[in-house]
C-alpha cells in the first residue's frame, strides 16, 4: 500500500508559487567607535607663519628700496642734481639723419643723462606743436653738460626761431693762443678775460687733457695751459656761442687729428734717441718748436732731428731757438716784431729763453699744425744722418734764409758760421725731400 504524497501548502497571501522567500540576510558589522583624536600642537604652524611673514616684509622693503633709488636716481637725471655747476662740456654734432633716438644715445654716451628712453618721452611731449608735429632739430653743433637737466637739453638740441648767423675765423697753423683769442674776440665772440679763464682752468673731457700739467696759477712759468693744442683749422661758429664752445672745438679738433695710436711714435723716439721721459707735452712742444723755425716741408723734420741732438748732447744743453724769445715778446708787448740779439740778452733768464735755460720750454710756443706734428715723428731719420749713427756727424746748428725760406744745417759752429756768411752772400740751398727718410 502506498502512502500518499502530502499536500502542498499554498503560499501566504496569494502570492504566486514561482516566488521564492528572500535569503535570510547577514548580520550588519558594527562600526568601530573612533578613537579620539590626540591634541596637535600648533608651534610648528606659529613659526612657519612668522616666517611667511618675514619674507614678505622683507620683500616688501627690497621692493621699496628698489623703487626709491630708482626714483630718485630719475628725478636725479631729471633735474640734473648732485651735478657740479662747472661739469665738463661736450660738442654734440647733429645733422640731417639724426633723431630723438640717437640724439639720446649721443647723450647717454657722453654720460649727460642716465635714462635715454626717459628723456626721449620728455623731449617728445616738450617738442610737439599745437598740431602734432615735432619741431625741428638744431642742425649742427650744440655744447652741453651733465649739469644741464631734460628741459635745457631739449632746448639745446631744438632748433629755435630764429637761428643765428654763422661767423667763419680761419686759425693759422703756427698761431698762439694770444693771436687766437685776438681773432676770436674781434669777430664778435667772448671776451679775452674769460677765454684765459677758460684756458687755464675749465676742465675739459678728453684723453690727452690727463698729459698736460696741471695749471698752477701765479706760480705757472706757462702763459696758458692749453697752448698747443688749440688746433688750427677753419671754424664756423655761431654768433652767440660761448667761449667754452669755442676752446671746446678746438681741442676736439686737436683729438680728431692726433690719433691716440701716436703714442707708439713717441715711445719710439724715446726708444731710438736714448730719451727716457719724452712724452706727449714735450712731443706738441717739439712739434711748436719746428713749426716756427721751419719754412719748407722738407726742411721739418731735420729741424726736429737738430733740437733731438741737442736734448741728448752734454756738448749743447741748449736750444737756442730765437723762437722761444720771440714768444715771450708777443706775449708781453702785445704783438709780433722781428727779434733782435739785444732781446736775446734781456729775456736770457726767462724760463722761456732757451739761451738761458737748457732743455725744452715750459710749454709749446704756438700750436703746431698737422705737416710739423708728423714732422716731429719723422725727426729720428731711420739712416741716422741726423743722429749720428753710421759714421755720420749729426746736425746742431740750423740757420734758416729769410729770402729763400730754406735751412742751412751744421755739424759744427765752424759750419754754422760758414753757412751763415752764404746766406749773407745770397746764395740758396734747396731744401731736404721727405724721401731722405725713407
Amino acid at each position: 500500500m502506498s502512502t500518499p504524497n502530502p499536500r502542498p501548502i499554498p503560499p501566504p497571501n496569494g502570492a504566486s508559487a514561482n516566488n521564492a522567500l528572500p535569503p535570510p540576510q547577514k548580520p550588519k558589522r558594527q562600526k568601530k567607535e573612533k578613537k579620539p583624536k590626540k591634541n596637535v600642537p600648533v608651534v610648528k604652524n606659529t613659526v612657519s607663519g612668522l616666517i611667511k611673514a618675514l619674507v614678505y616684509l622683507a620683500l616688501v622693503i627690497l621692493v621699496s628700496i628698489i623703487l626709491a633709488v630708482f626714483s630718485i636716481a630719475v628725478v636725479n637725471d631729471f633735474l640734473a642734481f648732485n651735478q657740479p655747476e662747472d661739469s665738463p662740456s661736450v660738442v654734440l654734432t647733429i645733422t640731417e639723419e639724426d633723431d630723438l633716438v640717437s640724439i639720446s644715445r649721443m647723450l647717454q654716451d657722453e654720460g649727460i643723462i642716465r635714462f635715454p628712453s626717459l628723456w626721449r618721452i620728455f623731449a617728445r611731449i616738450r617738442m610737439t606743436d599745437d598740431y602734432g608735429e615735432l619741431r625741428p632739430f638744431h642742425i649742427g653743433e650744440v655744447t652741453v653738460n651733465a649739469a644741464m637737466n631734460f628741459n635745457s637739453l631739449v632746448s639745446r638740441v631744438m632748433r629755435g626761431p630764429a637761428e643765428p648767423d654763422t661767423i667763419t675765423i680761419v686759425i693759422p697753423e703756427g698761431f698762439r693762443i694770444d693771436d687766437i683769442i685776438d681773432r676770436v674776440v674781434a669777430a664778435g665772440i667772448g671776451t679775452r678775460e674769460e677765454f684765459v679763464r677758460v684756458i687755464n682752468y675749465h676742465e675739459f673731457n678728453f684723453w690727452f687733457m690727463s698729459y698736460i700739467p696741471e695749471w698752477q696759477g701765479d706760480d705757472d712759468p706757462r702763459f696758458y695751459r692749453l697752448e698747443g693744442f688749440l688746433f688750427p683749422d677753419t671754424h664756423f661758429f655761431f654768433e652767440n656761442v660761448s667761449e667754452v664752445h669755442v676752446v671746446q672745438r678746438m681741442l676736439s679738433t686737436f683729438n680728431d687729428r692726433f690719433n691716440r695710436a701716436n703714442m707708439e711714435y713717441i715711445a719710439e723716439i724715446n726708444r731710438r734717441w736714448g730719451l727716457t721721459d719724452f712724452g706727449l707735452y714735450d712731443f706738441i712742444i717739439l712739434a711748436s718748436l719746428i713749426q716756427s723755425e721751419a719754412r719748407q716741408a722738407g726742411d721739418f723734420p731735420v729741424v726736429g732731428s737738430v733740437f733731438l741732438n741737442r736734448l741728448r748732447s752734454p756738448q749743447f744743453p741748449n736750444l737756442e731757438s730765437d723762437a722761444t724769445t720771440a714768444y715771450i715778446i708777443r706775449h708781453v708787448e702785445g704783438a709780433m716784431r722781428r727779434v733782435l740779439p739785444s732781446d736775446l740778452t734781456y729775456w736770457m733768464n726767462h724760463p722761456f729763453s732757451t739761451y738761458g735755460n737748457p732743455g725744452l720750454p715750459p710749454s709749446p710756443i704756438n700750436n703746431p699744425g698737422l705737416q710739423a706734428i708728423q714732422a716731429a715723428f719723422y725727426s729720428g731719420d731711420l739712416q741716422g744722418r741726423q743722429r749720428g749713427d753710421n759714421g755720420f756727424i749729426p746736425y746742431y746748428f740750423f740757420v734758416t734764409d729769410e729770402v729763400h725760406f730754406s735751412a742751412w744745417f751744421g755739424r759744427t759752429y765752424a759750419e754754422h758760421q760758414s753757412n751763415i756768411a752764404a746766406i749773407n752772400r745770397g746764395e740758396y740751398r734747396v731744401p731736404d725731400g721727405y724721401d731722405d727718410f725713407d
